[in-house]
């Protein structure tokens, strides 16, 4: 099996880094965004992983957004620091092209 093959194999079985907290996250026992405790996960696959942090970076978003239009200093601040929702929760993934993309 290939590398690759081997990836997709272990994302299939639940062996995948949570796009909130990255690969550094499993070494705190860091496993889901969204579960209670440490070395547990809620999200059943990559997938799922991957359309719950969309949602939560659209929800988290959209609360900087109000909370600077209401005129709130830190979202205000928030705002300017983050230019999109992508830029959220992405266990230090960024989108490519963003600033702070090594």
């Amino acid at each position: 099996m290939t590398e690759d093959s081997n990836r997709g194999l272990a994302d299939w079985l639940g062996d995948f880094d949570c796009e909130a907290y990255g690969p550094d996250g499993r070494d705190f026992g860091a496993l889901c965004f969204f579960a209670a405790g440490l070395n547990t996960r809620v999200c059943s696959s990559l997938a799922a992983c991957h359309e719950a942090m969309a949602a939560e970076r659209r929800r988290v978003w959209q609360r900087i957004q109000d909370g600077a239009a209401r005129g709130e200093p830190d979202m205000v601040y928030l705002a300017g620091e983050f230019t999109s929702a992508e830029q959220l929760l992405s266990g230090g993934v960024l989108p490519e092209g963003q600033p702070g993309d090594e």
